[in-house]
């Protein structure tokens, strides 16, 4: 009997932000992402000014297109443990510090952090993103 097995791909976008050692924080989350999806395509990094009243630094800001077989819940494992590798830690987060944030936006069209789209520099990531990939 032969087996026929069809793997699924899923398309992921994945949103990236710095306040605190950008360049370097950025660069190695690159890097880990890189390291578990080498074909990862990631658009433009761009600086965005602190929104809201608990951040006072400037931000970096990227999106990351990720094509994998892994489901959601493993990309979002994989995602966490970059944070946390990186420094992340949730208290700073209300002083204002944010070493790295990766979060899942869209997983196969869907979008999935809804509230993340209402920031402008979000459109323009996801244009230079569909430029590229």
């Amino acid at each position: 009997m032969n087996v026929y097995l069809q793997t699924v791909m899923n398309t992921f976008i994945i949103s990236m932000g710095s306040n605190e050692n950008r360049a370097a924080n950025m660069s190695r989350c690159r890097y880990l992402l890189s390291k578990d999806y080498p074909e990862v395509v990631f658009s433009e990094m761009i600086n965005t000014e602190p929104y809201g009243e608990t951040y006072h630094s400037d931000f970096y800001n990227q999106l990351a297109l990720i094509n994998s077989e892994d489901s959601e819940l493993i990309v979002a494992e994989k995602l966490k443990r970059i944070e946390s590798e990186i420094g992340r830690r949730s208290e700073e987060k209300s002083q204002g510090i944010i070493k790295i944030d990766v979060d899942l936006l869209v997983v196969n069209g869907k979008i999935i952090k809804s509230e993340d789209f209402e920031r402008p520099y979000i459109s323009s990531l996801f244009d230079n993103l569909n430029k590229k990939g």
